[in-house]
């Protein structure tokens, strides 16, 4: 779905639901559609916010014993849209911020965008010899730092 938000009116509400591309079938086979609740308001000529949330459900394989599990993703967006333009300002600013250009806005590629900044680094079933696994994975894990440490 491409918006020219140069040219819409506000509050602009997306209400639909959305089949993931298959260039990201690298997060598993996704159960369904997934549900999109947006709305895109206009802050300033030049800067937008948008809203929303959207949960998706998708099948993977665990990485401890490869049996299929569920990954359930439940996002709250909330980002400030500006052109890309903008993207190598030197501003100090700690908002979220997603750059397109803003008259042709793309929200397939915002949508994947957020569902791979939240999609899990590691799958694990419910298990508990697999949490468990995982668990001592972390604990055993050393500080690269702590010589540098230990010499202060």
């Amino acid at each position: 779905m491409i918006i020219n938000l140069l040219n819409t009116d506000f509050p602009f509400v997306i209400e639909k639901n959305y089949q993931l591309s298959s260039n990201l079938s690298f997060l598993g086979s996704m159960v369904g559609e997934i549900p999109l609740h947006l709305t895109i308001s206009r802050l300033k000529d030049d800067k937008y916010l948008l809203n929303g949330s959207l949960k998706a459900l998708f099948i993977n394989d665990c990485q401890s014993c490869l049996k299929e599990t569920e990954v359930f993703i439940d996002i709250k967006i909330k980002v400030i849209l500006l052109d890309s333009s903008e993207e190598n300002s030197n501003e100090n600013n700690f908002e979220d911020i997603h750059y397109q250009p803003l008259e042709a806005f793309s929200i397939n590629y915002l949508i994947e965008e957020e569902l791979l900044l939240s999609y899990p680094s590691i799958v694990f079933c419910q298990d508990i010899a697999c949490q468990k696994k995982y668990n001592i994975r972390k604990i055993e894990k050393n500080n690269p730092f702590k010589k540098l440490k230990d010499l202060l």
